[in-house]
């Protein structure tokens, strides 16, 4: 669980930041990011002490991911962060609260509640700030919902993540994203 969390974290941040607009820069540069995301805080009233051991077993310790970004990922981050925050939760209804990506800062929230009469909700929110090739950002999660035995339990974690463009995807880049036009090829690199 502890390996899937930063890993989301870590890619919610590269696709966040990729959204920009304003007098800031577009978007992040596609290519080869390295992301280090770090749990600094986990609280979860009423959770197993087991269960909860594992994640604070990680906090404060960095973990490093590289990544490469296409130029389709960098070109539409919202849509991916929606599916990443549903994957797993089929049935999950989302709205995003907040999606400022201008002059250089991240400030997205994004909600969502289980639908067919289930019970739970969580919160997604980031913040922070980004160029074209770092970006910074503070995430927070939040989540309410039947715990063992049907008790009420909730998880609030809080990462910090840092990332840098090291350079070109190496390789052969990962697949578009579902419903993407596929650049079209051309004599190099199409990055």
């Amino acid at each position: 669980m502890k390996h899937s969390i930063l890993l989301t974290a870590s890619a919610a941040a590269i696709l966040v930041a990729a959204c920009g607009g304003g007098g800031g820069p577009a978007h992040i540069q596609a290519g080869q990011w390295e992301m280090k995301a770090k749990l600094t805080q986990i609280d979860a009233p009423g959770a197993p002490p087991q269960a909860l051991a594992p994640m604070r077993a990680q906090l404060n310790q960095e973990q490093t991911n590289r990544t490469c970004i296409t130029a389709d990922q960098a070109a539409n981050p919202l849509r991916q962060f929606r599916e990443m925050m549903t994957r797993g939760q089929p049935g999950a209804a989302c709205t995003t609260d907040e999606d400022t990506f201008a002059n250089g800062v991240i400030r997205i929230r994004v909600t969502c509640r289980s639908s067919g009469g289930q019970p739970g909700s969580g919160t997604m929110s980031m913040e922070g700030s980004f160029t074209d090739t770092t970006l910074q950002a503070t995430m927070n999660i939040n989540a309410e919902g039947p715990g063992a035995g049907g008790a009420p339990q909730s998880l609030r974690m809080t990462t910090e993540i840092r990332g840098s463009r090291v350079g070109e995807c190496q390789g052969t880049p990962p697949p578009a994203a579902p419903g993407a036009t596929p650049p079209a090829p051309s004599g190099g690199n199409s990055l």
